[in-house]
């Protein structure tokens, strides 16, 4: 079957940046590109971790065009700074749609930075191309479950919420993450038609983790401990005082470990709580790890935790959770015992579900599995199972392949 001519990818970061939306759009298009499809990805010259990086305004990786455009780079550090960043992006994305796209062509705007789709909407009054909305999360919902609106920034916000719906509305399909974010649109009156559930993926190759018992030697683990592992970004979307109130009340046990290797507001909030606690014997802080090394590191611990705000469940869908997965370890999810992932985990026997703030809970499970070798096997074996059977990067690929070749038919192309 032909593919569609032109698909052009449109997100403030891409290859070679670290972070979690440029990988995933990096996979994507690798992948598109062996399939035969024409991509180009709009970026800006901005790095996520380190704004003194200027990438290179034009590059391929290997058939994929790469367009990067200015922007300002005052970086995440101030709330003034990363707005003018996300202002001046916005007038590059746009004068580029308006210059460049036309009728043929399929646009997939992601969600960095935020309410990209409206952009995309008003530009396809003039140009008429085919429009996909990637929602790697929900804004200004996300904003709002983490902060304390004042009476101007609610109405700002309410107003944001019914644009950014009317370009949902406009957008040929919308890309979601889970079940939860699916139904959260719905309720908000996007057309089920538009809406298609497409997962993200564990972004290290499934290597087999190799090193897994030299990247413990060298991090100075013991051998003869439960090692509870966390990887990625810790930020405000993120409950950490589950975990913290837990390892208080384990103290004296010294069989359990805490290994966290990342960043963000959330861990360097951690560990200034652990040290504050006198706790730094029982956890381990290192930074993020290098891709080429992150499915051994993610074998390291015996079992991983992540978490998620209960009040952020519609709103986003934590791509760790994949990497776990394939690293075949157990799950210790603290956040709404309710929704897909605790859902999914019941279902695979992959792991428990905690609410956030049940620490008593999370202290009962960590010794659970301190206690009983064979269940973190056994749950260990199953998540790897869940992963290899639902959430490979080629199925989900696959599903993009499928959306982009239908809008090409039913449009005409």
């Amino acid at each position: 079957m032909m593919r569609p001519r032109r698909v052009f990818f449109f997100n403030r970061f891409f290859w070679p940046d670290q972070s979690a939306t440029a990988q995933i759009l990096t996979d994507l298009c690798r992948e598109l590109d062996v399939l035969g499809y024409e991509v180009t990805v709009i970026s800006s010259r901005l790095d996520y971790a380190n704004k003194e990086i200027q990438y290179d305004r034009r590059e391929q990786l290997g058939g994929v065009e790469i367009v990067r455009l200015w922007s300002t780079r005052f970086g995440r550090g101030t709330l003034s700074g990363r707005l003018m960043d996300y202002l001046t992006i916005y007038y590059s994305f746009f004068a580029y749609i308006l210059r460049n796209l036309g009728g043929g062509d399929i646009v997939v705007l992601k969600t960095d930075p935020p309410l990209l789709s409206i952009l995309g909407s008003i530009g396809r009054l003039v140009k008429q191309f085919r429009l996909v909305a990637w929602c790697q999360d929900v804004f200004p919902e996300v904003a709002i479950a983490s902060m304390r609106p004042s009476n101007f920034t609610s109405w700002l916000f309410k107003f944001l919420k019914l644009v950014r719906d009317w370009s949902l509305r406009r957008s040929d399909r919308v890309v979601v993450l889970g079940k939860d974010m699916q139904a959260y649109l719905s309720a908000r009156e996007i057309e089920r038609h538009r809406l298609v559930c497409i997962s993200n993926w564990a972004v290290q190759e499934d290597e087999g983790g190799t090193r897994e018992k030299e990247l413990r030697a060298a991090w100075e683990i013991p051998e003869d401990v439960l090692l509870v592992g966390y990887s990625g970004n810790l930020g405000r979307a993120h409950d950490w005082k589950t975990l913290l109130e837990s390892a208080k009340a384990l103290e004296k046990e010294d069989k359990i470990h805490f290994l966290l290797c990342g960043g963000g507001h959330g861990y360097a909030a951690l560990q200034e709580a652990v040290e504050d606690a006198g706790l730094e014997s029982s956890f381990t802080f290192l930074p993020y790890q290098p891709l080429d090394e992150l499915a051994s590191a993610l074998r390291v611990p015996d079992v991983h935790w992540f978490t998620l705000k209960e009040a952020m469940t519609p709103y986003i869908f934590p791509s760790k959770f994949f990497g776990i997965l394939q690293a075949g370890r157990p799950v210790i999810f603290i956040g709404d015992t309710r929704c897909e992932i605790a859902e999914l985990l019941a279902f695979a026997e992959a792991g428990c579900s905690i609410h956030e703030g049940d620490y008593s809970s999370l202290v009962e499970a960590l010794r659970r599995y301190s206690r009983n070798p064979d269940l973190l096997g056994k749950e260990g074996s199953n998540a790897r199972r869940l992963w290899a059977e639902n959430y490979q990067r080629s199925n989900e690929v696959a599903r993009w392949d499928r959306m982009l070749q239908e809008l090409d038919n039913i449009q005409g192309g």
